[in-house]
């Protein structure tokens, strides 16, 4: 059971384990009485909360839960439980009288705090900002309790007397608040919109859940809160921040919904995004899992964060049928790459065969290969799938890796191998049988595409990432003599046959996830997958996309 299952639902020992990224606020001094718009200036460090505190116009707020907050706090901290607080809606009156009751108005700095590490602080934060309180009047404690107690701060458990009551106007921000539809439109338009689920990996691989089922909303990207923290549970730094939003595709320019199980945990990407490094559009779905999965239609979760790389035969059967192919509606291309013998004992209905041998012999021409793909009717802007003897393997991972290299955008594997589709009783072109693939697959002309090319060789840079891993896939590990010296990079072996099984399915996102974050593999890596048998290195590449690496590459060995 993961700490942030604990703190939600049983809003007790939050001993939570992340880890905040050091900081001093603005130049360590505060002059006005409201944090200024810096990019960092809604973070105070310990130092100038020392200095600070004593001040009249300041208001320091615990945002533990109330039976932390009553065994030690923070010398003349007031108290809001930020679960207490989310627990249910308030209106804005109900808003307002709470917000007055703990002595808030815009003439105070208002700095809050948790127990370090945790997103109790930044819950607090949304709340406020939501419910209409100026932004530039707050500002989180960096490091929280644990810093400050760290740096010989001193604690207490005398509750301090009630605040005079304050000024605070409440007013809905819907700016920061992002509803169902919102995060419905952003999870089908990726390239538009970044969705940021900030949970734990094993909830986001589908291998544990807050509710009924596991995953992930659709596109979503993976950013667990204790990656935005260093060890002594402080910020990272700006620059190591925007580094790591980039490496993992969050850019600026797009809009940014945030999400977790409850809302909770979803509110510190919100902060830094938003605060700490000013992206401009940035909300919260508070609604998050529960409302999602509450939602009568059934809206999906996923486990593989791009599960569109394989295709089972239920779904090419639905775009294959024969209705469909006469209508000219289905846009599909499927490529078998078996042998031309066994390709004339049966296959898939209206398939192309280009046999692996044929197929990777070409590869090494583009033009040649572009030209063989058009005449057999296959077009670059249709999904193609890959037939197999089986599944994801060696040769149907190098024939995806071949088309894409073409610029062909949408190319998946199709689970299963052609006995297995017949096995299920679904139709197979045979022998003798009329070529109804003749009357719909017209030639066509196959247009390249410009592509950012996966397969590097041993003597060619590899990228200029500041972390590089050289993930050996084959059943051996690759000599280190066959490597180059230079850059260095961590040797990690996981034999791809680990992650998939005898007949070609992956394993769970939650097991595959477990094999490489267990060898050190990290998502966040230049990873180069290395195997003697080049086949094997793309193997693990397919994995590793399906799994959602950003930066993924194979390297060809002299041999192959």
């Amino acid at each position: 059971m993961s700490l942030c299952y604990r703190s939600f639902f049983f809003f007790v020992a939050l001993l939570l384990l992340q880890a905040f990224g050091s900081s001093v606020f603005a130049n360590t001094t505060l002059t006005s009485t409201a944090p200024s718009q810096h990019a960092r200036s809604h973070l105070v460090s310990v130092e100038w909360l020392k200095q600070n505190l004593p001040r009249e116009d300041l208001l320091l707020i615990d945002t533990s839960v109330t039976p932390r907050y009553r065994t030690k706090h923070i010398a003349g901290a007031a108290h809001v439980d930020a679960f207490g607080l989310m627990a249910r809606p308030f209106t804005l009156a109900q808003m307002q009288a709470k917000m007055q009751s703990w002595g808030l108005d815009e003439s105070k700095t208002v700095v809050l705090y948790d127990e370090g590490a945790s997103f109790m602080a930044s819950t607090v934060f949304f709340e406020l900002v939501l419910h209409g309180f100026p932004a530039r009047s707050l500002a989180i404690l960096d490091g929280g309790l644990a810093k400050w107690e760290a740096t010989g701060g001193a604690t207490t458990s005398e509750v301090p007397a009630p605040r005079k009551p304050g000024t605070a106007v409440s007013a809905q921000n819907d700016a920061v608040l992002a509803r169902l539809p919102a995060i419905l439109n952003a999870s089908g338009d990726p390239s538009q919109s970044t969705i940021i689920d900030a949970l734990d990996a094993d909830y986001y691989y589908g291998g544990a859940r807050f509710f009924t089922r596991g995953g992930h909303i659709p596109n979503a990207i993976s950013l667990p809160n204790p990656e935005l923290f260093n060890p002594d549970k402080t910020f990272k730094s700006e620059a190591d921040l925007r580094r790591h939003f980039a490496t993992l595709g969050i850019q600026s320019d797009r809009q940014i919904i945030t999400y977790c199980g409850g809302g909770a945990a979803a509110t510190l990407p919100f902060f830094v995004a938003k605060y700490l490094l000013g992206f401009p559009r940035v909300s919260v779905f508070k609604g998050s899992q529960r409302e999602w999965l509450r939602d009568e239609r059934g809206l999906p979760l996923w486990t593989y964060p791009a599960p569109m790389l394989l295709r089972d035969a239920a779904w090419v059967n639905g775009w294959n049928a024969d209705m469909i192919r006469m209508m000219g509606a289905a846009g599909l291309g499927i490529i078998d790459i078996r042998s031309a013998d066994e390709f004339a004992k049966g296959h898939v209905p209206y398939a192309v065969n280009l046999p692996a041998e044929t197929l990777f012999a070409t590869a090494k021409e583009p033009t040649r290969l572009s030209e063989m793909l058009g005449k057999a009717g296959i077009s670059s802007t249709d999904p193609a799938v890959i037939v197999s003897a089986g599944g994801l393997n060696p040769d149907s991972a190098l024939a995806l890796l071949a088309l894409e290299a073409l610029g062909h955008e949408k190319v998946s594997v199709l689970l299963g191998s052609a006995d297995d589709w017949a096995l299920t009783g679904l139709p197979v072109a045979k022998p003798g049988a009329p070529n109804t693939a003749a009357k719909v697959l017209r030639p066509t002309q196959y247009v390249q595409k410009p592509a950012k090319p996966m397969l590097v060789s041993a003597n060619s840079p590899t990228g200029a990432m500041t972390t590089r891993v050289y993930l050996d896939a084959g059943d051996r590990a690759v000599a280190a003599t066959r490597l180059p010296s230079s850059p260095a990079g961590q040797r990690v072996h996981v034999p791809y046959r680990s992650l998939v099984s005898p007949n070609g399915t992956p394993k769970s996102a939650m097991e595959i996830w477990s094999a490489l974050s267990k060898a050190g593999v990290s998502r966040t890596a230049e990873v180069v997958s290395v195997a003697e048998n080049l086949g094997d290195a793309a193997v693990m590449a397919v994995l590793l996309r399906l799994m959602g690496f950003p930066n993924v590459k194979v390297m060809a060995l002299a041999t192959n």
